[in-house]
């Protein structure tokens, strides 16, 4: 029986067969485990909010009691509201493509995005490496029985998809993980490959939506950690010079790379974006409330002289010194240049019609 998926090492078509993908052509066989076709030629180091035990028995428990009573029982208040919060989808209403078509949600995480789109009517593949998490999202699948969904586990590196498959596919706080997925190849390269291949997935005319950090965030300046490294200006430095302070501080090379919004253009456009859009999401691109976009001066002024006057990102009084000279800066020819230190971004880059 042929199947939707293609293989992650040759891109041939596969056949299922006996609960396993079989590829014609250059022999690999990939296992469906508890229905979920698992897509890795070895599992990934494990990272989530829960240690491993603890999302093993989530998942046992999700199974027995409902995973809403597992939720409840494992999870922080603050993580419930994270992975229930529909409205970190609302950036879908910038995206021309159709959200409510065929959706890819890579690096799926908790599901949140995924079954929000769902709900919309959207066809949606979960994409997650980590299977405790994957599972979890298929149990709630299976509970609320959502038929337009399909949980996959699998890896970015090596995406088991054909050319043309998606209206959109979803990175948030995907990208600047990447670098540590292959260690044989600088970090930015990797970054580039994946984005490639994402743009052979989409359709002409998708889009792909990445939320991400900015490296020039205002509060870098300030001594804010990086949230990735846990190092203080590292994101200001060269990469070279980042790696050799990461080296002589974590004992490793820096590799959790993320760029300013030139950095970010030039990175979608080397991968063949088109059309790439930039927004800042305040408070951040995790849990927003507002989508402003950063080619529109006047928006930039409305949010500084309503939406920080409020407190609405809820910042210590020296950022709120900082901006309070940004706000200043709209005085002066030199206003354009506040959109480069925004904390993070949201992007909206579309695959060419005719490619």
């Amino acid at each position: 029986m042929s199947s939707v998926f293609v293989c992650p090492e040759c891109k041939n078509d596969l056949e299922e067969k006996d609960s396993r993908y079989y590829c014609t052509k250059c022999s690999h066989a990939w296992d469906v485990r508890d229905g979920i076709p698992v897509f890795l030629r070895q599992a990934p180091p494990y990272w989530s909010e829960l240690p491993r035990e603890k999302a093993v028995q989530l998942d046992e428990m999700a199974e027995r009691t409902g995973w809403r009573a597992a939720m409840q029982k494992f999870f922080s208040e603050e993580l419930q509201h994270f992975v229930l919060d529909d409205s970190r989808i609302n950036w879908k209403y910038t995206v021309e493509s159709n959200t409510a078509g065929r959706v890819l949600d890579a690096g799926s995480g908790w599901g949140t995005l995924a079954f929000a789109l769902a709900r919309d009517g959207a066809e949606v593949y979960a994409f997650e490496p980590i299977w405790e998490r994957i599972r979890f999202i298929d149990i709630r699948r299976r509970q609320d029985d959502v038929g337009n969904f399909i949980p996959v586990c699998g890896d970015l590196l090596h995406l088991p998809f054909p050319d043309n498959m998606f209206d959109l596919v979803i990175l948030n706080g995907v990208v600047e993980w990447l670098g540590l997925s292959d260690m044989s190849v600088r970090a930015g390269e990797v970054q580039k490959r994946v984005l490639k291949d994402i743009l052979r997935i989409l359709k002409p005319g998708g889009s792909v939506y990445i939320g991400i950090e900015n490296r020039f965030a205002y509060f870098y300046f300030l001594g804010k950690k990086d949230p990735h490294s846990g190092l203080r200006f590292v994101n200001l430095m060269p990469r070279r010079a980042a790696d050799i302070y990461s080296c002589l501080v974590k004992k490793q090379k820096y590799r959790t790379y993320i760029y300013s919004l030139n950095g970010y253009r030039d990175l979608l456009d080397k991968a063949g974006f088109t059309k790439i859009d930039f927004y800042t999401p305040l408070p951040g691109y995790l849990n927003f409330k507002y989508l402003i976009p950063l080619d529109r001066k006047r928006a930039m002024v409305y949010w500084l002289n309503n939406l920080i006057s409020e407190r609405l990102l809820f910042a210590p009084s020296i950022f709120r010194l900082f901006f309070s000279l940004v706000r200043l800066l709209f005085k002066t020819p030199l206003a354009g240049i506040a959109k480069y230190f925004v904390p993070d971004f949201s992007i909206i880059a579309v695959k060419k019609e005719n490619s």
